[in-house]
């Protein structure tokens, strides 16, 4: 093959191949995706939520969004209607498939997402079963190095009243591989830490501006998943004004953001500084000097304010065990009484008073009738009155069959 021949073939395939970028940048259909997004927001996440994109353009052999933000409409009260707030905010997003799972039918994705500040990479796999109905997620893989704890911040304050910036950064971690009946018997683990991290010009709901800046030392929250099962392993937050520890699990659900969140956290040593605002929160106060307090339900109805419900204390020697290990869950409630048989002397000697009533009754029944019978001149009659044969049974306890259905 001669040097012309071989110059002809790399000048076809290079202008072949600038042809194509041409042609599939001009005619990328930007306007259509971007529509069928904005559709397919509410349909996965569920209709509070909307999405609104600046764009979208070809990336490689997947998209990029440009300037994508998220809104969840909170539920309209006292007649107003709900204004929409930001949830999630990111610069660029990428998406990339592979070209391999496409055509088995078994969608794999992975690309980058650009907040305000800071990246988080991920790929995520699908299943598929029969004529390539998608079974949900299959693998996730999240990671993030120095991200901003101001970006997280924007997620777990969403819908709340709560104000705050952040300073400081953290490192993510998170690896799921779903089983053969989905996320609830799922493994997998969650990692993430950070240090030295300030949080300032912080506003709390119905107690107002904190007034000072909180410095956290520490950061750590570790997670290990098995059989659907996500167990808190180490979960702290150190700092010279206070020490919160957390415990718990979530029991994994598909879809994923409907799984069951099931924690404890316990705040203690707090400093000089916060002393004034030990009054405020008393009613989560135990008797072990620390407060309590419970962060449950499903994970996406999660919020601030429904995390830092107070633990009521139970009465010393009244806790009852969890699924958490056996760890005791302090909780007011009393356990509902269990039906009892009564026995045949109580049986009989109940009926016997009834029985008792009962000729009063009649007795008083047949004075009346009497006195109204000599006053309208008419004979002293009793009739056979119905209601003596149901007050003959009426508040006497059960007979012992009735609880054959009930165990002991």
């Amino acid at each position: 093959m001669t040097v012309q021949r071989i110059g002809l073939i790399a000048g076809g395939l290079l202008w072949a191949s600038l042809v194509f970028v041409v042609t599939y940048w001009l005619t990328f259909p930007s306007q259509t995706l971007a529509d069928r997004a904005r559709w397919e927001t509410p349909q996965v996440m569920g209709k509070a939520y909307s999405l609104d994109l600046a764009g979208v353009s070809p990336w490689w052999v997947g998209v990029s969004a440009q300037d994508a933000k998220v809104y969840k409409t909170p539920r309209a009260r006292g007649g107003e209607p709900a204004t929409p707030g930001i949830v999630a905010i990111a610069r660029d997003v990428r998406v990339r498939a592979s070209l391999w799972s496409l055509v088995r039918r078994t969608p794999f994705l992975n690309g980058s997402v650009t907040l305000t500040e800071g990246t988080v990479d991920y790929a995520v796999g699908f299943g598929a079963v029969g004529d390539g109905e998608l079974t949900g997620l299959v693998d996730l893989d999240v990671s993030s190095t120095g991200l901003p704890v101001s970006e997280l911040l924007i997620l777990a304050l969403a819908g709340s009243e709560t104000e705050v910036d952040a300073t400081g950064a953290v490192d993510l971690s998170l690896a799921l591989q779903r089983g053969e009946d989905g996320m609830v018997d799922a493994d997998g683990e969650v990692d993430l830490s950070g240090a030295d991290i300030v949080l300032s010009n912080i506003v709390i709901p119905k107690i107002g501006p904190l007034g000072m800046d909180v410095p956290i030392d520490v950061l750590e929250l570790n997670a290990v998943a098995r059989d659907g099962k996500a167990v808190i392993e180490r979960g702290r937050i150190e700092s010279e004004l206070f020490r919160v520890v957390i415990e718990g699990e979530v029991n994994l659900r598909d879809p994923l953001d409907r799984s069951l969140v099931d924690l404890e956290i316990t705040v203690d040593q707090l400093g000089e500084q916060l002393k004034m605002f030990e009054g405020a929160l008393q009613a989560a106060k135990h008797a072990d000097g620390r407060w309590h307090y419970t962060c449950k339900g499903m994970l996406f109805r999660l919020s601030a304010t429904t995390c830092m419900v107070p633990v009521r204390e139970r009465a010393p020697g009244r806790t009852t065990p969890s699924s958490r290990g056996g760890r005791g869950v302090s909780s007011p409630a009393i356990p509902p009484p269990r039906p009892t048989t009564a026995s045949d002397e109580a049986r009989k000697k109940l009926r016997d008073e009834q029985l008792e009533k009962l000729e009063e009754r009649r007795a008083q029944r047949a004075a009346d009738r009497a006195a109204q019978a000599e006053k309208d001149g008419m004979d002293d009659e009793e009739q056979v009155d119905d209601e003596d044969e149901e007050f003959l049974d009426e508040d006497l306890p059960p007979e012992e069959d009735d609880f054959d259905g009930f165990e002991d």
